[in-house]
């Protein structure tokens, strides 16, 4: 997948951001790469969790939320200034296609 600052590779579970190696956990990546699929589309916690996880919901938002939360963190230090992962309030969350 490929956007203006930011580069997922599936088949070498890599990402680039402005020319940078960004390392993420196998569970980061699968999120990043399940949100990035289809940008702008807002997914449910449980759509995500489901997918990437390949279990059924068990409301555990807090792994969830914790997993976004240090993506953010590292993708923030190849670019502050954009919002790869936007949380949509009461939904879930979506990728930014203008990343």
């Amino acid at each position: 997948l490929q956007f203006s600052s930011i580069s997922i590779d599936y088949s070498t579970r890599s990402v680039i951001c402005n020319g940078t190696d960004i390392t993420l956990t196998g569970r980061e990546f699968d999120i990043l790469y399940y949100l990035a699929s289809s940008p702008n589309t807002v997914y449910t916690k449980k759509q995500i969790y489901e997918a990437v996880w390949q279990d059924e919901y068990i409301y555990d938002d807090g792994s969830l939320m914790a997993i976004i939360c240090k993506i953010r963190k590292k993708l923030k230090k190849c670019n502050p200034n954009v919002s790869y992962i936007e949380t949509i309030h009461g939904i879930g969350y979506r990728f930014n296609k203008e990343a």
